[in-house]
């Protein structure tokens, strides 16, 4: 049974009772189990994206998402060739961060873990998970300290911290279940960044930020397989990176890193800044967000219990087996 944050106080207590005792787990989800889309919150705005079928919840519905938030049609064709790809973890190649940059801070405290059900139709991962990206994006910032922006600077801090607290779980692909302050700390600063910035509002996250993000990133897999095959992934700084490290993932996070001039070149076309914030600095605030988020929750891949949506107001007793 899938939870939005701040629904509870709507569903039965007997219902809520067993959602909570499920493995002492509070589950939330994009989609319920019956495949009826719940709108997914920042703090500030309730813009809804749907990615399921309604009439058949088994089945995705990405490509409704992709038109609602306007996706050209060269990334919507890389993206559903992307789909056959052998390797699940690579699937919808920076579709999938959306989960981490689109909702509101979900982890709860107390719970020693907070659940989402994954709404893709295959085991999802999103590069704010990946050892690979915080380490490659860490060494980037790194390589330009002296010329760093202020914003870019609290995202090279923010890794160094969190380094610094636990440099295993930096350097390899643990995740943290039960979230730290340092997370929220980032999360929250990326909100008053956008909150406070002149010319920024959460709206452009969701309207133009997101999506040029996707557009630009939707190649990376394409072009990292191709860097692997002629060797220009050989041509990496890479003394400084863990070793057991997915090759493709590590090349995918050095080519968004690349590619932070073309969406800084795509966003000034469709919203000029007039010089009043930089868009570079809007990226990084945004793959900070990307790491924040993700690291409190934890998927579940799994098929739900379905229930149908007229009993969601019904008082009647329902027994999760």
């Amino acid at each position: 049974m899938c939870l939005r944050q701040g629904a509870a106080h709507k569903m039965p207590q007997d219902l809520l009772l067993l959602v909570l005792a499920y493995k002492r787990q509070l589950t939330f989800g994009i989609v319920s189990s019956s495949g009826v889309p719940f709108p997914v919150k920042s703090f500030f705005t309730a813009p809804r994206l749907y990615l399921r079928n309604m009439q058949t919840p088994g089945s995705a519905n990405w490509r409704r998402a992709i038109w609602e938030l306007n996706i050209c049609s060269d990334g919507e064709k890389v993206l559903e060739a992307s789909l056959s790809h052998q390797d699940p973890a690579h699937r919808l190649p920076a579709f999938t961060d959306i989960l981490g940059l689109w909702c509101r801070w979900l982890p709860i405290d107390g719970l020693s873990t907070n659940v989402i059900d994954n709404p893709f139709p295959f085991p999802l991962t999103t590069m704010g998970e990946r050892h690979e990206s915080r380490n490659v994006w860490r060494s980037e910032l790194k390589r330009r300290a002296t010329t760093l922006s202020e914003p870019c600077k609290h995202v090279l801090g923010f890794y160094d911290s969190w380094e610094k607290q636990s440099p295993q779980f930096f350097a390899r692909s643990y995740r943290l279940w039960n979230t730290e302050p340092i997370f929220r700390q980032a999360f929250d600063a990326t909100t008053q960044f956008f909150c406070c910035t002149e010319g920024l509002d959460f709206d452009l996250l969701y309207t133009d930020l997101i999506p040029c993000h996707i557009e630009v990133n939707a190649h990376s897999l394409q072009q990292a397989e191709e860097n692997i095959s002629n060797g220009h992934d050989k041509t990496r700084d890479s003394a400084a990176l863990p070793n057991d490290r997915d090759s493709i993932f590590t090349e995918r996070a050095y080519i968004y890193a690349e590619n932070v001039p073309k969406f800084v070149e795509k966003m000034e076309r469709r919203r000029p800044s007039f010089a009043k914030f930089s868009y570079e600095d809007v990226w990084w605030m945004m793959m900070m967000r990307l790491h924040a988020w993700t690291m409190g929750v934890q998927w579940q891949d799994r098929k739900g219990v379905k229930i149908p949506s007229e009993h969601y107001e019904n008082p009647a007793r329902v027994y999760i087996l």
